[in-house]
């Protein structure tokens, strides 16, 4: 069951995202609790947020945090942050996590949903299962700025 992120819940997500990316699987010390408080905080604060919170029997576990924008003629849906709890994952939690999150869009009629991801995780391929597809036209680029 999905339920909508605000400021009320935004703690559980938080908890979710912190335990899964300080996890075996990721090991991303660096991310803190009150450091993706404050990031959920500014997602939630941005135009047309759109977050969820996914409870299975009463358990919350997993949670995804986007946008909706006008893209061209129709609106899309931009996810920043996707997980599942490291124990549920691989158990079919996240495909039905998606499948009721677009069922939500597709009802509100968003017509395309974004994300960018690594090649190199096992995300990739989660995503791509769940078919979606790799924009070939479309490349992101970075820089790390010396600071």
């Amino acid at each position: 069951m999905l339920k909508h992120v605000d400021s009320s819940n935004v703690e559980i997500c938080a908890k979710i995202y912190t335990d899964v990316f300080n996890g075996d699987d990721w090991q991303y010390d660096w991310v803190t609790l009150d450091g993706t408080l404050r990031y959920f905080s500014d997602l939630i604060a941005t135009p047309g947020f759109v977050g969820f919170v996914f409870f299975e029997d009463g358990e919350s576990v997993g949670c995804c945090m986007g946008c909706v924008s006008d893209y061209y003629a129709a609106p899309a849906y931009d996810i920043k942050e996707f997980c599942v709890k490291t124990n549920r994952q691989h158990s079919g939690v996240g495909t039905r996590m998606l499948a009721e999150i677009e069922n939500f869009l597709i009802a509100r009629a968003v017509t395309c949903v974004t994300l960018m991801t690594d090649k190199n995780i096992p995300a990739y391929n989660f995503y791509l299962k769940n078919n979606y597809s790799l924009t070939e036209a479309n490349v992101h680029l970075h820089k790390m700025l010396s600071v």
